[in-house]
């Protein structure tokens, strides 16, 4: 009998072939990490984690917290259903919603594009911070302070 929750114990393909469980989960990631290599909510790249159970499986963003159960079968990866939005609640509409693999690597990449169209990629985002210091003189007249720049004081109109 096959324990699932032995990492190394062999599960029987075909006559000649024997894998262990954790080349079964390698090629599993492989193949969702085609569709689901970046997340398609906060488009941030290779943040998907993966959390393989034994009746269900999720994929999560380790950037944005959003989850997905997804459906692994022998065919293949079939589908994603979100079952967690983003910490912004981004992804509300797609709740609980089964679509395919295809479907959820498009998001990103049309996100990715849109985000990419209003700050291109390789742009350096600065912040440049800049003070200007004013120095202040004394009227020797009027004793008021003011701007070293003025030729005369704003006061009393004395020159300097």
């Amino acid at each position: 009998m096959i324990d699932l929750r032995d990492k190394n114990s062999e599960i029987e393909i075909g006559d000649p072939v024997s894998l262990k469980y954790k080349e079964i989960i390698e090629l599993q990631e492989k193949e969702v990490s085609k569709y689901l290599k970046h997340c398609p909510l906060c488009y941030a790249k290779s943040s998907i984690e993966f959390d393989w159970g034994l009746r269900k499986s999720y994929v999560m963003c380790s950037e944005c917290g959003a989850r997905w159960h997804i459906n692994y079968g022998l065919t293949g990866f079939h589908w994603a259903k979100l079952v967690k939005v983003n910490v912004e609640g981004k992804g509300a509409d797609l709740l609980e919603k089964e679509h395919e693999p295809q479907f959820w690597q498009k998001m990103y990449l049309e996100g990715r594009k849109t985000i990419e169209e209003v700050v291109p990629p390789n742009t350096v985002r600065e912040k440049e911070i800049v003070r200007e210091v004013i120095v202040k003189i004394r009227c020797p007249y009027c004793k008021n302070l003011y701007d070293e720049t003025l030729d005369k004081c704003p006061h009393c109109s004395a020159m300097r």
